[in-house]
């Protein structure tokens, strides 16, 4: 009875013959060499549409019909029904699916990523191609004009862009024009470290287009610099809607951000954790945060250096891809084998085992260096970082392992 719904064929069930006329009822007629002539030519119709059955409902209907009709226990036999009996083609044109018949529009998807030592920013835009088209020189100009104050975004917008109401996930939406529905610029931060790769192949799964590789990620982004400093462009071009999906959609169950490779901040990730230190002669404490327990800064001349302790979930945060990313970041490139495993050494925090990552070359042309840790604890990854000017971050080895040798887990 699997295919009792075949809207192209009748079955046969000991003389019980079940047809789909159209989409609109379904005829079940007795055997003809039935002695009951009440019974000999019954056509009963059901309204299909009207009753909204599902497709197993209606096939146990349809069986207790046939029970009904005092049909036998024969095997069903799969009879032909001829296409102007069936209603095929009728059929088939009702249920042709919207989505086949429209074409599907060009989306271009642009986002800037401002990774900063506190949290990682993107400002995307996304929406019909001709639209972003038309707009580029603006956003372009707009991401120029970004700068951070304490991890808090500002910008320099056109005057006809306003700003829309608050918006989950959101730390500000723009709008761009006044078409319906209107083009946005979308302003959100997750945690540091982020692992652009899973970024970019999520984004690349919203206009349709295949996951890239790791060898592919340099063609997918475009390194730029502001008067505030370095960030990244992804900019492609496919089809669909070019927007987030909603909660556990395709997802495995897990929330709209996890295709962020689980890198997402979450704040007090460890709330039976806290950390406690000693505060180093010369150097200021800044602002912290749930995730950033600590903030150092030193300034010679004009250059500086900066210490920041920062907790992360630690299913979700890996020591290769951060340390491929700091290293990008001084201009390093990708290390080799034998250089990764050269520049790590073990570090221990309060009796918790980590690594540790030199990532300052004096003779490269980087002006940046950076030392680096992590360790794990109570399901928190913890990472410790001396980042800045690297002549300075260099001078400033002595007072960062102080500085780590005083860190107490409480």
């Amino acid at each position: 009875m699997s295919k009792i719904n075949s809207p192209s064929c009748g079955y046969d069930h000991g003389g019980c013959l079940v047809e789909f006329e159209n989409r609109d009822e379904v005829k079940i007629r007795s055997p003809k060499n039935s002695n009951d002539s009440n019974r000999q030519i019954i056509i009963l119709m059901y309204p299909i549409r009207k009753m909204k059955l599902n497709k197993l409902f209606l096939i146990f209907i349809v069986a207790a019909l046939i029970i009904q009709l005092g049909c036998s226990d024969d095997a069903i036999v799969k009879r032909r029904v001829p296409k102007e009996r069936s209603g095929l083609e009728k059929l088939r044109q009702s249920n042709t699916p919207v989505v086949d018949s429209v074409p599907k529009q060009k989306t271009r998807m642009a986002v800037a990523i401002f990774e900063n030592p506190e949290a990682t920013w993107f400002f995307k835009i996304s929406g019909p191609a001709d639209r972003v088209d038309k707009s580029e020189s603006q956003w372009k100009k707009f991401f120029q004009s970004v700068s951070f104050t304490d991890n808090e975004p500002k910008w320099e917008a056109p005057d006809d862009w306003t700003t829309a109401g608050p918006k989950p996930m959101r730390h500000t939406t723009l709008i761009i024009d006044k078409t319906d529905p209107p083009l946005e610029l979308a302003i959100s931060s997750l945690g540091p470290n982020q692992d652009l790769l899973l970024n970019i192949n999520r984004w690349r799964g919203q206009i349709g287009l295949k996951a890239s590789t790791e060898s592919e990620l340099d063609q997918q982004i475009e390194k730029l610099e502001n008067d505030n400093g370095k960030y990244l462009i992804f900019d492609a071009v496919g089809v669909g809607a070019g927007q987030m999906r909603p909660p556990f959609a395709g997802g495995g169950g897990k929330p709209p951000f996890a295709p962020f490779a689980g890198n997402q901040s979450s704040p007090g990730a460890s709330q039976s954790t806290s950390l406690a230190f000693e505060p180093i002669e010369g150097w200021s404490e800044g602002k912290t945060s749930s995730m950033v327990h600590a903030r150092l800064t030193k300034n010679v001349d004009d250059a500086q250096v900066q210490i920041t302790v920062i907790e992360m979930p630690a299913d979700a945060n890996k020591w290769e891809p951060n340390v491929m990313r700091w290293a990008q970041q001084v201009e390093l490139g990708s290390l080799s084998e034998s250089e990764f495993a050269k520049r790590t050494t073990p570090l221990v925090i309060d009796g918790v085992e980590g690594k540790m990552i030199d990532l300052i070359d004096l003779e490269s042309k980087s002006n940046n260096g950076t030392i680096a840790g992590m360790v794990k604890k109570d399901g928190s990854a913890w990472f410790l970082k001396l980042a800045g000017e690297k002549e300075l971050t260099d001078k400033s080895r002595a007072e960062f392992e102080k500085f780590l040798s005083s860190l107490k887990f409480k």
